[in-house]
């Protein structure tokens, strides 16, 4: 920011840099910010930025201010917008919202960031027009186990199947059943507390975010759960695992040596994931029950445009904010650069193949999915291929001794796929040193 302007912007403020700011504004109060705010314009700004108050509500250190977290579990009820939130977090009826001014794109110069956040208060994301090619759709009714296994997973070909939740026997879960049978348990979100922990929040604390979480300008919180199996048991008796995955390699090992597999996820609208490829080439499955997800593919040997190849290597997510690329990308694509689209609707899977690079945006109010990653006989090589150049030691020689009882003849038979190239490598490396780590990856 040239001086100038500077010194307009933060008046006196301007002699401190932008990091001492920084650190200084964890110091004040509310109170204290709200007086900011009469002194310059960018004390007005900052007491309206949703990301400024968001991160106030997950920080524990403002002085004389109680945090409104208790170790990693949040202890407020969301409220209209993270400002009003944590201005008067108490649960009170009848409050009126503080009020948050708009900011209209043609009277500033945005940063890419700022125009993310004009685009999230603006625009309807379920109304952008899908311009790529579309993924194929199956009925579930129309193809047995052997025709999907030659047709996609051997092919390694994306596809649509609808009306899988009908076998299941019931119409999926939904946001007024979960809350009913889970309004009090705790799930993990994708946000993270100012000391690097992972947020959680009661379902019923979530579905009050979600409420207003979308059009305030900000990246909405994602419920993002590898182990809710373990606060809400009864929750794997509701669905089966679709017949096209129960061959599974990783289900010959112990589930404390099997890397993370499977994950409940529930976002707003505008909520989701960038693009990514999933860890040591799995193949993956994903069934919505409630809501839309709209999905974006580019095959294995495609960096998809806005992926940074310098970041391939040590980031899971080397590519711009899902929101970002809608932005900035998508409008400017040629037809030969559009990516393979489709929207998930509820009752609906997905089919995720090894390699393929795959964005998610969350199209519907509230969008639930389980999602599950494989390693079916069709996708061993590269999987096997992958624990091998990528993976943990240990990982690889626990994968091949629970395997070798069953699955010998495909180890005996194993050949290195010459379809690899060296760009999925990279994906690869990043994916897989990421998953070996965290459980870092949603779809």
């Amino acid at each position: 920011m040239p001086s100038k302007q500077r010194n307009r912007k933060f008046g006196e403020l301007a002699a401190f840099s932008d990091k001492l700011l920084h650190r200084l504004l964890k110091y004040l109060t509310k109170h204290d910010i709200t007086a900011l705010a009469g002194t310059c314009w960018m004390g007005y700004e900052l007491q309206n930025d949703e990301e400024f108050w968001k991160e106030r509500c997950l920080n524990d250190s403002a002085k004389g201010e109680k945090g409104l977290l208790e170790g990693k579990e949040a202890r407020f009820l969301f409220k209209m917008n993270w400002k009003y939130t944590y201005c008067r977090p108490g649960e009170v009826e009848g409050e009126v919202p503080v009020p948050i001014s708009t900011v209209h794109m043609d009277h500033y110069k945005f940063s890419v960031s700022k125009k993310a956040r004009w685009y999230a208060k603006n625009i309807d994301v379920s109304s952008i027009p899908l311009k790529g090619l579309r993924v194929p759709e199956v009925p579930a009714e129309s193809i047995s186990v052997e025709q999907f296994f030659e047709r996609y997973d051997k092919a390694n070909t994306p596809v649509v199947v609808t009306n899988v939740v009908k076998a299941w026997g019931w119409n999926g879960w939904t946001q007024k059943d979960l809350l009913s049978r889970h309004g009090k348990t705790v799930f993990k979100t994708n946000g993270t507390t100012v000391d690097g922990k992972t947020l959680r929040m009661t379902f019923r604390q979530y579905t009050e975010y979600c409420k207003y979480a979308w059009g305030r300008g900000e990246k909405p919180l994602y419920i993002f759960d590898n182990k809710f199996e373990e606060r809400a048991k009864d929750l794997t008796q509701d669905y089966s695992i679709p017949p096209y995955f129960r061959n599974d390699l990783f289900d010959c090992m112990s589930q404390k040596d099997r890397p993370d597999y499977k994950w409940l996820l529930i976002g707003p609208e505008g909520s989701g994931a960038p693009f990514h490829t999933d860890p040591h080439q799995t193949h993956a499955w994903n069934v919505v029950t409630e809501g839309r997800k709209r999905i974006a593919f580019y095959p294995p040997r495609t960096i998809p445009p806005g992926v940074d190849r310098k970041l391939i290597h040590t980031e899971y997510y080397a590519a711009s904010d899902t929101m970002d690329w809608y932005l900035n990308y998508y409008p400017n694509l040629t037809r030969a650069e559009l990516p393979l689209e489709t929207i998930v609707e509820a009752g609906d899977m997905i089919f995720i193949p090894s390699g393929w690079w795959h964005q998610v945006l969350n199209v519907a109010p509230f969008t639930i999915a389980i999602t599950q990653n494989v390693c079916s006989p069709g996708n061993f090589p590269r999987v096997w291929r992958d624990l091998q150049k990528r993976g943990p030691k240990s990982l690889a020689r626990r994968f091949k001794r629970d395997c070798l009882p069953t699955y010998g003849a495909l180890f005996d038979t194993y050949e290195e796929p010459q379809d690899v190239s060296s760009e999925e490598d990279q994906a690869s490396s990043s994916s897989s040193s990421s998953s070996s780590d965290s459980s870092s990856f949603s779809t």
